[in-house]
């Protein structure tokens, strides 16, 4: 996905910091609806198809979490980015736990938020390398990559897009072993290369969604001090 194809919901009531993100984004190539609500956001969701939703959470009808939630459960081809001045360790834990695929907090440098909506557009777009009827199996999981749909069992397993393209990554090379270095590179760019804590939160959520009980799991596998990788022989 270019710049010049991706939509960006901007749910920000701030009008001043509203304007300069719609400026600098627009002049990047996006095409950006500014909402200042959760509700006007609701509405524009279900009214207009958006690749990316960046989210206040100090907003006036409540928290921008909300949001997020309704995303990750409704609309999950949809990517997240959390922009508040709530920046402590434990918010950040909890906007990635509610299914944010990043998080920056205020105040923030606008070249760095135009990389980071760059690597999270790159990273959920549909692989040019895969046939969209692409299917992959593996064991009871199975995985259509054109429609970025997982199911276990038969069952829809409701993914966040970085969860997707976690279990994506390791289905797609069973038996390797990748390094948390490597997925987080792999997974948000050279940007967020320095800092691995978010990876525990989303394979967290990913494990727990596939049912793989990390005391004996059956799909992803842990190797402690290295990273993980998808086991081949389910």
């Amino acid at each position: 996905m270019t710049a010049n194809a991706a939509n960006i919901l901007l749910i920000e009531d701030n009008s001043e910091l509203s304007v300069v993100l719609q400026e600098r984004l627009s002049e990047s190539g996006f095409k950006v609806q500014p909402v200042p609500t959760l509700a006007r956001a609701r509405a524009e969701i279900l009214g207009a198809s958006y690749d990316l939703a960046i989210i206040d959470r100090n907003l006036p009808d409540g928290d921008g979490l909300d949001i997020c939630r309704h995303i990750r459960e409704n609309h999950p081809q949809i990517a997240t980015i959390i922009l508040t001045c709530l920046g402590e360790p434990r918010d950040r834990v909890t906007g990635l736990n509610e299914g944010a695929d990043d998080y920056i907090s205020k105040p923030f440098c606008l070249e760095e938020v135009i990389a980071r909506i760059n690597t999270v557009l790159r990273r959920v777009a549909p692989r040019v390398a895969s046939p969209k009827n692409t299917t992959i199996v593996r064991g009871d999981i199975t995985i259509d990559v054109g429609r970025r749909a997982v199911k276990l069992n038969e069952s829809p397993v409701p993914l966040t897009a970085t969860e997707f393209d976690l279990l994506l990554l390791l289905a797609q090379n069973p038996g390797r072993t990748f390094t948390r270095d490597e997925l987080v590179t792999t997974l948000w760019g050279a940007v967020r290369a320095s800092s691995s804590g978010s990876l525990g939160v989303h394979m967290a959520h990913l494990r727990a969604k596939l049912n793989d009980d990390t005391t004996k799991p059956r799909y992803i596998i842990t190797v402690w001090g290295v990273g993980y990788y998808f086991d081949g022989n389910v």
